[in-house]
């Protein structure tokens, strides 16, 4: 938190000689989650929040130049995953379900290149940018259910039904800091700004100790069972975000 109080005393302090604009945004989160050997689509989320830009005076008629930007948004997302096996050979019956949800503040640092394509269109800007994003954790929910069910060939006998679940609020036990590489492209006319941010997870977003108080064993558990093939949980955001900025 220090630090993004001193990013905004220099956003400040640079007031004089910079143009600082503020920029209201909302749009569409898209959460993959690696529980498995690759990214599982966890669902579609909206978010909503600001963005706070940076510019060097004079720059009003450069056709490439940079910008420095932060804010602040709010996000409600999660993963979602159920999943149902029979084999009849065995005569057996599984199903997993599981169900993440996280709240998270975004706090962004980017660095962005822009640029004006036609000297004689000087409403329109393409930018592409690159950076880091902050996200701190309000609230984390985990639940999770395992049920395996054996059929008996004899006829007259029941099925032997093997069940745990789990629901736990996680937020203690998660990172209350984690640090996603953000990457982002984008275009703005006038006023509206359109933008495309992929962000992805350098921080290990498994919760901490979970696997000593989850009624779920591991064998029945695919979050505790994803920790145990990639060595971490990693999560992946896609973001079609629009703007409105208050200054051209």
């Amino acid at each position: 938190m220090k630090l993004y109080i001193s990013i905004l005393c220099v956003f400040l302090s640079a007031s004089s000689l910079a143009q600082i604009n503020i920029v209201p945004i909302a749009g569409i989160n898209s959460t993959r989650v690696k529980l498995f050997s690759d990214y599982r689509n966890g669902g579609n989320f909206g978010l909503a929040g600001f963005e706070i830009e940076l510019r060097k005076k004079p720059a009003n008629h450069k056709p490439v130049y940079f910008t420095c930007i932060t804010g602040l948004t709010y996000l409600n997302n999660g993963y979602y995953f159920s999943y149902d096996f029979s084999y009849n050979a065995l005569s057996f019956y599984t199903q997993n379900i599981l169900d993440l949800q996280t709240e998270y503040w975004q706090v962004p640092v980017v660095l962005r290149l822009n640029w004006q394509p036609f000297p004689l269109v000087e409403d329109w800007r393409v930018f592409i940018g690159a950076g880091i994003s902050n996200n701190f954790l309000i609230n984390a929910h985990l639940k999770e259910e395992y049920t395996k069910v054996i059929f008996s060939k004899d006829v007259f006998a029941p099925p032997e039904t093997t069940h745990y679940e789990d629901s736990k609020d996680v937020t203690d036990l998660a990172q209350k800091y984690s640090l996603f590489q953000r990457f982002e492209i984008g275009m703005r006319y006038k006023r509206i700004q359109l933008v495309y941010r992929l962000s992805i997870s350098i921080t290990d977003l498994y919760f901490k100790g979970l696997e000593t108080q989850w009624n779920v064993p591991l064998e029945g558990s695919e979050y505790l069972m994803a920790l145990q093939r990639n060595g971490e949980i990693t999560e992946k955001h896609s973001e079609l975000i629009i703007g409105y900025r208050i200054l051209k």
